[in-house]
Formats: C-alpha cells, structure tokens, sequence
C-alpha cells in the first residue's frame, strides 16, 4: 500500500542536490561571480555585468477599469446580503 512519497528540493525524486551544486560551482568563479560559458572552454567565458540604476518610474495600473469592477463587485455583496436578511425574515415568520 502506498502511504506517500519524499520530494527532493526541487521537486523530484531523484537527487540532485550534489549534481546542481557542482554545476553552480563550475559556474562561480573565486570572487562568487556567475561565468556564462559560451562553449566548452573556461577561456571563452564572459561575466554579465547588471548595473542597477535607480529612478526608474513603474507604470500605473487600474484606473476607471479596476474602479468600476469595485463597484459592481461591491454592489453584488450588498445586494446579496439584502436578499439574505430577507429570505430568513421570511422563513422566521
């Protein structure tokens, strides 16, 4: 009978963890930095750099869309409460 079933941290049942690590470790150089490989060769590598700026403005979002599905939805709730309360004064008389 079968009563359950041990995941791995990925999600599978096979180990992986040490085959994972090594690749991570082929991957970081001495200083931690990640090296993307472009072949077989450690000399063809080349670092990606990712510069972080700031004072980026994210668009807004919603606007009379999301306003008015408030709305309605707000709506609906009131409205059901409304037919509740009278269905049970009803059933209470």
């Amino acid at each position: 009978m079968f009563k359950g079933a041990v995941f791995d941290m990925d999600g599978l049942m096979i180990d992986s963890e040490r085959l994972v690590y090594s690749i991570w470790q082929e991957m970081l150089d001495e200083n931690g930095k990640v090296m993307v490989k472009k072949g077989a060769n450690l000399e063809d590598a080349t670092e990606v750099k990712v510069e972080n700026k700031t004072g980026t403005v994210l668009p807004s979002t919603g606007g009379a869309g999301t306003t008015m599905i408030y709305l309605v939805g707000a709506v609906l709730v009131l409205g059901s409460g409304v037919v509740l309360a009278t269905k049970r004064r009803v059933k209470n008389k």
